[in-house]
């Protein structure tokens, strides 16, 4: 049978291909063309349409080798994700006012996106809000169409892919870490290939070549742009009251990055104040009047406070608030505590680098500070480098501390037996040790005591540093009898005389409450101060009459009323005054009917001017919270 290929038929019998005689029909001949009138060609369109195609796959080809913007120098990919970059584009497409200053926050740039395409997207739409123009799909396409470089970039099919990526711009942060972490890891790849490549050119002393490593990756190491360029001063635009990157406070009184002190005595309760605040913050709520910026969640490393004590806490909050299911389920989450105890130093900093690298909050308390040092307190070389470290840690801005402090001794009382009033701007230098303390912080207050009240359960918080910040106001009653609230720079608090039933009996709720009493109090005083003129306190370096122009001329009426910050930007340009002094003489003036309010707070100049002889205006007269409320 030869050699052909073999096949079974039936059962057993083979055949050979060689062997088939196919009989196939013949091919039939194809019929005859027929000619088809052809069409006349307009050479010049046609000619045009031909360089149109040509451009287009020029451009498409070029797009697809340049998409990579370096190549590797070990010749392999360098890390990077199109997806998260698509999503930082779709985000800010949706919302740049709020996405774009998250990207500049982060340090992420054009050259943090991989894809050229991305690239130039991203630097219209910065280019866009930068010139306070909605960075919207139609509008980023058209401006790259003006600049011819819409095909660049894919065309507008690519961008409309691009911007449906995503429906909300809620994960937008965490987008933009990634492509801070991917643009990182590029940069670390390439900076460690050329080292790699001087080495194979090093002959001889090397040393020099080593002194250098710790200076060429440092600045990947913290997490810049691996560069020591300087950030344009235009990158940074007014933050708005909803800014993420605000914690606390209607004027931004506590941000990412920045810290609040608070300090007061031994026992008098900080602990459980600030844990109360933490779970009134954790669920979106104000703590007397403090508001946080949404739900803030909240890291307390404490080393004071027994876990009875912490129960004891959080079960008279959740007894007196009657949380529901849902709210114990959000303090669960968002209010957590790290006991800390035998600890201070590098250990201890290592330690809250670990739990915010794990946690990621919001806040972080250290309760209390003092006790985490290795050191002096009263020595700036122990306290200055602690703090720097503390800095370190939070170098990315993630969140914002809030330091419990204990003050020195009290206060000496005087031959009456009571204790001067401290004023506010004097809490920030309250806390024990060194002055570092009073210059680190963004924001001081004290929990003070109430020497109006002899019982130990009525205290002051009072606001120090960037205290005007935090938009406290206080309830009062105008020339005619209404109800109006004003700014304050402290708040009257007191001990809880509530009870919860625990077990079968009744236990004392440890809770902080409003002191309503102890603040109608102090308005009555400064009213009365007011009205008759104080005797003793500072005098007063200034007095609203001089700033009266001002109001005349920016808030006439209540049409054209302006807010606080508006108002203090232009009397502190017209004559420099500190913004407490002047947040003082603004109560001040409203009292004695030379501001008006409106319903939102915004304030306007009266229709006529509320003076007569009988109440003539004192120059002499004191700001209010330098009055002497200890009655002397």
């Amino acid at each position: 049978m030869g050699g052909g290929i073999l096949f079974r038929r039936g059962c057993g019998d083979t055949f050979s291909l060689d062997t088939l005689d196919f009989d196939l029909p013949q091919p039939s001949s194809p019929p005859p063309r027929r000619e088809l009138p052809q069409p006349k060609i307009d050479a010049k369109a046609y000619e045009e349409e031909r360089q149109r195609q040509e451009e287009s796959w020029r451009v498409t080809f070029q797009r697809r080798r340049t998409d990579e913007v370096a190549p590797s120098p070990l010749g392999r990919t360098l890390p990077n994700s199109r997806e998260a970059e698509e999503y930082v584009l779709s985000a800010a497409l949706l919302d740049a006012e709020t996405v774009v200053p998250m990207c500049q926050h982060a340090h992420v740039t054009s050259e943090s996106f991989y894809v050229r395409a991305n690239q130039v997207i991203y630097m219209q739409i910065v280019a866009l809000h930068a010139a306070k123009k909605p960075a919207e799909l139609s509008t980023v396409a058209e401006e790259l169409k003006k600049q011819r470089r819409l095909d660049e970039v894919g065309g507008f099919a690519y961008l409309a892919q691009v911007s449906g990526r995503l429906p909300t711009t809620a994960q937008a942060g965490y987008f933009v870490d990634q492509l801070r972490r991917l643009e990182l890891l590029r940069n670390t790849i390439r900076e460690a290939s050329t080292v790699v490549e001087e080495c194979y050119g090093v002959s001889g002393d090397i040393d020099s070549l080593l002194t250098r490593l710790p200076d060429r990756f440092r600045p990947l190491a913290a997490g810049s742009n691996g560069t020591n360029d300087a950030v344009p001063l235009t990158n940074f635009a007014y933050p708005e009251n909803r800014d993420p990157n605000i914690l606390l406070g209607e004027d931004d009184y506590l941000g990412r990055g920045g810290g609040l002190l608070i300090v007061s005595y031994a026992g008098v309760g900080k602990s459980s104040l600030i844990m109360q605040c933490c779970q009134e913050w954790a669920l979106g709520e104000h703590a007397f009047g403090l508001k946080p910026n949404g739900r803030l969640k909240s890291l307390i490393v404490q080393g004071e406070d027994s876990e009875r004590y912490l129960g004891k806490v959080a079960g008279s909050f959740a007894a007196i608030r009657g949380l529901s299911v849902e709210q114990r389920a959000i303090l669960a989450e968002n209010v957590l505590v790290k006991e800390a105890r035998g600890v201070n130093g590098v250990e201890f900093l290592n330690l809250v680098r670990k739990m915010v690298e794990r946690h990621k909050p919001d806040l972080v308390v250290i309760n209390p500070v003092y006790q985490y040092i290795s050191g002096d307190l009263k020595e700036a070389a122990d306290v200055r480098p602690f703090l720097t470290e503390l800095d370190k840690i939070n170098e990315d801005k993630k969140f914002g501390y809030i330091l419990i402090h204990h003050t020195g001794k009290p206060t000496p009382k005087d031959n009456k037996g009571q204790r001067p009033d401290i004023e506010n701007w004097e809490t920030a230098y309250m806390g024990l040790g060194s002055s570092i303390w009073a210059d680190w912080p963004r924001a001081s207050a004290m929990l003070d005591i109430n020497a109006q009240n002899q019982d130990g359960r009525h205290f002051w918080l009072k606001l120090g540093k960037g205290g005007p910040n935090a938009g406290l106001t206080r309830e009062t009653n105008d020339e005619n009898g209404s109800k109006i609230c004003v700014p304050t720079l402290r708040v009257a608090l007191k001990y809880s005389d509530k009870k919860i039933l625990v077990g079968q009996e009744y236990r004392p709720a440890i809770m902080w409450e409003y002191d309503e009493d102890a603040m109608k109090s102090y308005d009555n005083k400064v009213k009365a101060a007011r009205k008759n003129g104080a005797k003793g306190g500072r005098p007063a370096e200034h007095n609203f009459a001089f700033f009266r122009p001002v109001l005349q001329i920016l808030a006439p009426t209540a049409e054209k009323a302006i807010g606080f910050n508006t108002l203090y930007r232009a009397a502190n340009d017209a004559l420099a005054i500190a913004r407490p002094t002047f947040s003082d003489l603004v109560q001040g003036a409203i009292q004695s009917g030379e501001i008006s309010t409106r319903a939102d707070g915004k304030y306007y100049l009266p229709d006529l001017p509320r003076f007569s002889k009988e109440t003539p205006a004192d120059d002499n007269e004191p700001p209010p919270e330098f009055l002497d409320l200890q009655g002397k």
